[in-house]
């Protein structure tokens, strides 16, 4: 959903920019299949655009989803454990 969106445009790394926009455009319509390519021309948004976009919706409905919120609470209940096993003795645990 590109009309409306309140997402910001993402500034093109120096890598990016070294390549030029159609290296970009090019390599993401052969890795993102033809869908990509066609909206980008419909609206007019070059192809890593629009892949840019559908990666941000994908992630927002991640975050609106009580079942991954639930494996993501537990992911970072585990890499906490594991820096708390990695802490110095003697210092202070991180808040919980």
């Amino acid at each position: 959903m590109v009309q409306g969106c309140k997402l910001p445009l993402m500034k093109p790394s120096p890598r990016e920019e070294s390549r030029g926009r159609e290296g970009d455009d090019a390599a993401f319509a052969r890795g993102s299949g033809p869908g990509a390519q066609t909206v980008a021309e419909v609206e007019g948004l070059p192809v890593v655009e629009v892949v840019r976009l559908a990666v941000a919706e994908y992630i927002d409905t991640r975050r609106r989803d009580p079942s991954f919120q639930v494996r993501l609470q537990d992911s970072m209940d585990r890499v906490n454990r594991a820096m708390d096993n990695l802490r110095w003795p003697g210092t202070e645990a991180a808040p919980s």
